[in-house]
Formats: C-alpha cells, structure tokens, sequence
C-alpha cells in the first residue's frame, strides 16, 4: 500500500513538472508574439514619418522659396506638416498618425540644391 502512495506522489510531481513547463512555454510565446507586433507597428510608423519626410524635402527641392502647411496620406495614415522659414534654413515640422501610432520629426535645412543637407530630431510625443 505504502508503495501504491509513493508511485501515486512520483505521478503527480511530473505530471505538476510537465503543466509547469507546459504554460511557460505557452506564455514565453505569447508574449515574444506580443513583442514582435509592437516592434513591428513602432516600425511602420517610423517609416511612414520619414516617407512623408522625404516626400516633403522634394517638394521644398522643387518649390524652395514656399511655405506651406498641410496634410497628406501615407503608409495607411495621415502626415500633418508645416514648412516655414526662408532659404536656406527652413524648418518642417511633422506628425504622423497610424490608427492609435504617432510620430513626431523636426527636420532643419541648410542646403537644398545641389544636394540636401538636413537634421533630423524625432519629437516627444
């Protein structure tokens, strides 16, 4: 009988043993897959603000001495900006929004033609 108990006791330990392992494998995935979605969006709307950056730096190319504000669709969202200041340094200011993901640049120029130079500082949110 005593034998029966401690057999019954082994069963149980591993059969704990192997839930335990079980739901930690289980939630180690789950949560690597909840890492992965939130990488992926911090992504998407990193590159959606500097398309619309760059998007707005070849209009600054073709039109260099105008100022505008505005709003444009990228990436599945919306980028707001503002152009100000006079040749050569202007100032873009943007915020992009993808469902419930914002993001904000300040860009400043210096040069426009031949080439662009610019930098580039994203914003708190």
């Amino acid at each position: 009988m005593n034998k029966g108990f401690v057999l019954l006791y082994i069963v149980l330990i591993f059969a704990s043993l192997a839930v335990a392992a079980a739901l930690s494998a289980g939630n180690s995935g789950f949560f690597a897959a909840s890492r992965t979605r939130s990488l992926d969006a911090n992504l998407q709307i990193r590159m959606a603000a500097m398309s619309c950056a760059e998007t707005l730096l070849m209009q600054m190319r073709q039109s260099p001495g105008s100022t505008s504000s505005g709003s444009m669709s990228v990436m599945g969202g919306t980028c707001t900006y503002s152009i100000t200041g006079s040749m050569p340094t202007k100032t873009i200011t943007l915020a992009v929004t993808i469902g419930n993901l914002y993001s904000r640049i300040g860009i400043t120029t210096s040069q426009i033609n031949p080439t662009i130079t610019a930098t580039w500082q994203e914003k708190a949110n």
